[in-house]
């Protein structure tokens, strides 16, 4: 069983598991819990299906052996998803101390400041985001800073 799941990873690339997949990875989980990656495919495949508090014990386990900012990332969505802005807060910090040349992490940390209303640090995070040397240029990468700038950019009206 645990070849199916590294051979075809059972859910799309959408992530939008079905209960059939969901009831595969509950199955799978006694057999494959040490693994890093079939935890954060769990945890996120939960996440994408609104189970929140167990997508987060799952992606906790994934973070005690797996030190990846995307296991933060997903992490910090799955509090955000429950209003537990400051545990969101602090993995989106995490993830971008991990790997500290990744824009993404703080994206979603000038988001969550928001959506929170707090203004001032969503425009200090946009101001971090647009100064940013990007190592590696690329399209998502242009479009997280197109977004700082208009975030600065309206705020300047």
């Amino acid at each position: 069983m645990s070849n199916k799941w590294q051979k075809e990873k059972l859910v799309p690339n959408d992530y939008t598991p079905s209960e059939e997949t969901i009831i595969i990875y509950q199955r799978l989980y006694p057999e494959l819990r040490d693994s890093p990656h079939f935890l954060f495919d769990y945890g996120f495949m939960l996440y994408r299906a609104g189970q929140y508090d167990l997508s987060i014990e799952i992606l906790h386990e994934s973070s005690e052996i797996f030190g990846n900012p995307i296991v933060y990332n997903v992490l910090g969505d799955a509090y955000k998803a429950k209003w537990e802005l400051k545990l969101a807060e602090n993995c989106y910090i995490h993830a971008s101390e991990i790997v500290p040349n990744l824009l993404y992490p703080r994206f979603l940390l000038m988001q969550l400041y928001l959506d929170d209303g707090r203004r001032d640090k969503a425009v200090a995070i946009a101001r971090e985001i647009v100064d940013f040397k990007v190592k590696v240029e690329s399209d998502f990468a242009e479009y997280i800073k197109e977004q700082a700038r208009n975030l600065l950019y309206s705020f300047e009206q």
